[in-house]
């Protein structure tokens, strides 16, 4: 039997437009008399399908299916419900009421007319949501040291001078960027505290000490070197570089542990190669004694310092940074206000302000990220989004990193 075509029958009349570059491929299906489904092939963020609802000239149609031109609408009401699928089990469409800028004007009802003004009318103004919502979106972030690579590098900083402060981390979220750079996590996790106690002991390899003439024939100068005398008296000598020259030659000689050696009235007194000390040398003309000590690393020491809450076993800490005695520790073990560590350097914290400074590490930048995305909202530049949020306080750290999962609890504008 004859069937009657009527206008807006998503069966006959309602068709896809054509699709450009930015267009996915898509087909209406599932059609009936009452609505009707677009599907397709959404391959890109920028993909979309334009649906034609009503064609005055209805350009597709078998000229044996067209109806006449239709021009006038007055007093037609277009009533429609528009259901969001997902897409692969995930909300991948846009939703009419997206707060993002309508690139193809998802957000409205486009009406052109027989000359070719364009009018749009904008959906939400006419819509109420019957039902459904939306899950928020959500994206999350860490940063992990990289120590079965970096291993050897670190290791390699031991030793050595403090490095520059060059690392930075950066997060971006559609077109709002926030970072964290070495010196700001420094800055906020306070990562910088003050030694408090000396690491290893001063040393002295050499003294000088000096033979003056006293004019009495009867004084003995004498020399000592570990409570051994050599003693000469001014009879028996010419002047006071003869006396030095003499002592100088005899403790040289006579000494296992130092060696000596004199210029006019002044003898040098120095450890033999390979001797630790110590050896007390003093003379019996006025120098002071001394103590002689070789160079030594002090080793595995308990430093002392201000505040260890910043400190952990296999940290990095710089030490007397920018001296000559600069070197970085590798933590072993960490005690209420000491860290344990094997020195090369001496460091005297009870004589000299001595900054102890903790290497930035992953677990650094994610606090100062945290605290710059969500709990202060402070982004290079562009917008804080304003409903972003943690999800159920989804923020941990462990010693060589952090993880971040972030959330958007209302509209993204």
């Amino acid at each position: 039997m004859p069937e009657p075509i009527h206008m807006f029958d998503p069966r006959r009349t309602v068709q896809l437009q054509g699709f450009s570059g930015k267009a996915a491929t898509t087909t209406i299906n599932d059609a009936t008399e009452t609505g009707f489904q677009i599907s397709g092939i959404f391959q890109a963020a920028e993909d979309f399908a334009n649906d034609q609802l009503f064609s005055a000239y209805d350009y597709y149609n078998h000229l044996r299916l067209k109806p006449l031109p239709v021009t006038d609408l007055s007093g037609v009401t277009l009533q429609f419900d528009i259901r969001v699928l997902p897409v692969n089990g995930e909300e991948g469409n846009v939703r009419p009421d997206c707060v993002e800028y309508p690139s193809v004007g998802w957000d409205k009802l486009s009406v052109t007319t027989g000359n070719g003004d364009i009018y749009e009318v904008p959906l939400l103004a006419h819509a109420t949501v019957l039902s459904g919502g939306f899950t928020p979106g959500s994206f999350q972030i860490g940063l992990e040291d990289k120590e079965d690579k970096e291993a050897e590098d670190s290791d390699a900083l031991i030793g050595g001078p403090t490095p520059g402060l060059t690392d930075a981390a950066y997060v971006y979220f559609m077109e709002t960027r926030w970072s964290c750079n070495s010196v700001e996590a420094i800055d906020f996790c306070g990562l910088e505290t003050q030694l408090k106690s000396d690491i290893g002991q001063p040393y002295l390899t050499s003294c000088e000490q000096a033979i003056w003439w006293q004019d009495d024939p009867e004084y003995w100068h004498w020399l000592y070197a570990n409570g051994y005398g050599f003693g000469i008296k001014e009879s028996g000598a010419t002047d006071s570089a003869d006396i030095a020259s003499r002592l100088a030659s005899i403790l040289d000689i006579s000494s296992w542990d130092v060696t000596a050696s004199a210029s006019g009235n002044i003898i040098t007194v120095a450890l033999e190669a390979g001797v630790v000390g110590p050896v007390r040398v003093s003379s019996s003309d006025g120098s002071g004694p001394a103590v002689l000590v070789a160079l030594r690393e002090p080793g595995i020491v308990t430093a002392k310092v201000n505040s260890s809450a910043e400190i952990m076993p296999g940290d990095y800490v710089g030490v007397d940074i920018g001296t000559d005695r600069d070197e970085v520790v590798n933590v072993l073990s960490v005690g209420q206000g000491t860290f344990t560590a094997n020195f090369k350097q001496m460091h005297l914290g009870t004589k000299f302000p001595i900054t102890c400074r903790v290497l930035p590490r992953s677990r650094h930048f994610g606090r100062v990220l945290k605290q710059r995305m969500i709990d202060d909202s402070l982004p290079d530049y562009r917008e804080q989004p304003n409903a972003l949020t943690l999800l159920r306080g989804a923020f941990g750290t462990t010693k060589t990193g952090f993880t971040m999962t972030a959330v958007l609890a209302g509209a993204l504008g």
